[in-house]
């Protein structure tokens, strides 16, 4: 698959990508089911992941980060991490932020994109706020020391 068709995907479903230099690029897709979406990814290209903007009270949605670009180190390797973070409708923090190891492994190699191994799940309390939700993540290539600052957003239901 084409580094080129998968940016069009991800931007279809997700407008907000960044790109920095070096090539490196990332985004972040929503979904209520991270196994179809992994299975969805492995499958025929190209895949039909099963991506959403919608937040169901009480029930998980899952940080999804597509990337490519990042710098192997010494050993062929990259290392790619992620710090997300979620604002409720009026803009405030929702939860302390998370963590997240999203890469450790070859790089993808040019015209290509990886699904990082590594999410983040959102799961509304039954009680939060009806609105949009921002879901954010600081993908940093840890070996260039590049991040991207990439947003999702979803809607509680």
């Amino acid at each position: 698959m084409t580094a080129r068709f998968l940016l069009a995907l991800a931007l279809a479903a997700a407008p907000a990508v960044a790109q920095a230099p070096k090539s490196f690029q990332a985004t972040v897709l929503m979904t209520q089911d991270p196994a179809a979406f992994r299975s969805a990814w492995l499958g025929p290209q190209p895949p039909r992941l099963p991506v959403t903007t919608k937040a169901p009270r009480g029930r998980p949605v899952y940080a999804m980060v597509i990337f490519s670009g990042c710098r192997p180190a010494s050993d062929g390797r990259c290392n790619v991490s992620g710090r997300f973070s979620v604002l409720r409708p009026d803009g405030r923090p929702y939860q302390a932020p998370a963590s997240a190891k999203l890469w450790s492994g070859r790089p993808a190699g040019p015209g290509r994109m990886l699904l990082a191994n590594g999410s983040v799940g959102l799961n509304l309390a039954p009680s939060a706020a009806l609105g949009t939700y921002k879901v954010r993540a600081l993908v940093t290539d840890n070996v260039a020391g590049t991040s991207i600052s990439v947003e999702q957003a979803v809607t509680a239901q």
